[in-house]
């Protein structure tokens, strides 16, 4: 990546005030700011770096907590309440429920959590969903963490709960699996989440959402892929910001994905994803959207590209 941004800006829009699918909350609730995305922190020498997306200003109604673990699966290690701690390694294709409401003093009521999934020790080459168990359609075409065998790889995601407090997480190939989470989210128009739709997949054969931006090839290096995000989803005219999961697929070099605001006044010194070559590499950020409500996808190396989303913000 390029050196750090000189500022952040917050973003606004014009929302419409309505109440989004998770309704109940109140007109005049504070969600998040989105900003053009900023660089924090860049050392270079080891490359770790620190970048910024949104906020949660005093008085949001996301109500962080600290970071508390509701699965386990290894034998040995605890979870925050002793339940779902040491149950055992996940099978291929098998769908675990996990409790979120009642644990962690997450209330009941709560609409949607914020959470770090993580893959340990995979069989083979594969990916995790996570979603609410009470989904309409069952398990939605969206990965949530992306991985290779043998590795240990975590992603974030703010996802809906179902209707009993509840997300469902389908693990692809055998593995550990460890279930955290950071924070929830009461129902309200400020920020909605949605069951995790694919509005991106550049991947001949494999669907999206509504079929637009589907199988449209391989991005190249250098390349900016504009993505239409409201209207597609039940994202409604008015969100100001998404809540996005962005995959790189089989990249031909070492790099990194820039996800922005088309509208931003030029493409910001922050990145999204960072891979190596032939890595399948995700990331999950809450990104602005431009007046008319798009996101641009700035892929610095010849690559195949998931968009995803589960969530937006007015």
């Amino acid at each position: 990546p390029s050196a750090p941004s000189a500022a952040v800006a917050p973003r606004t829009g014009g929302g419409d005030g309505g109440a989004g699918e998770g309704g109940g909350g109140g007109a005049g609730d504070v969600g998040i700011v989105p900003v053009v995305p900023g660089r924090l922190l860049e050392t270079r020498a080891g490359e770790p770096t620190v970048d910024v997306t949104a906020y949660a200003p005093a008085g949001s109604i996301v109500t962080p907590i600290t970071p508390a673990r509701l699965i386990e699966t290894r034998s040995g290690r605890p979870t925050v309440d002793t339940q779902q701690a040491g149950i055992g390694r996940r099978a291929a294709r098998q769908v675990t429920e996990v409790q979120i409401t009642g644990r962690a003093g997450i209330p009941n009521g709560a609409a949607a959590g914020v959470f770090n999934i993580t893959a340990v020790n995979p069989a083979l080459q594969g990916f995790i969903t996570a979603y609410a168990c009470d989904a309409p359609g069952g398990r939605p075409a969206a990965s949530t963490v992306n991985y290779q065998p043998g590795q240990t790889v975590a992603n974030g995601a703010t996802l809906a709960l179902s209707a009993t407090g509840t997300i469902c997480i389908y693990t692809h190939r055998a593995m550990d699996l460890v279930v955290d989470v950071t924070a929830w989210i009461p129902a309200s128009p400020a920020i909605t989440t949605i069951t995790p739709a694919r509005l991106v997949e550049t991947r001949p054969g494999e669907p999206a959402v509504d079929d637009q931006q589907a199988g449209i090839g391989r991005r190249a290096a250098r390349q900016v892929t504009e993505v239409q995000v409201v209207g597609r989803a039940g994202v409604p005219s008015g969100a100001t910001a998404g809540i996005f999961n962005i995959t790189a697929i089989n990249p031909a070099l070492q790099g990194f994905i820039t996800a922005y605001p088309c509208d931003a006044p030029e493409r910001p010194a922050a990145s999204m994803v960072n891979y190596r070559p032939g890595q399948t590499v995700a990331n999950n950020g809450t990104i602005a959207l431009s007046a008319a409500g798009t996101i641009c996808i700035y892929t610095h190396r010849a690559m195949d590209l998931i968009v995803d989303i589960t969530g937006h913000a007015r």
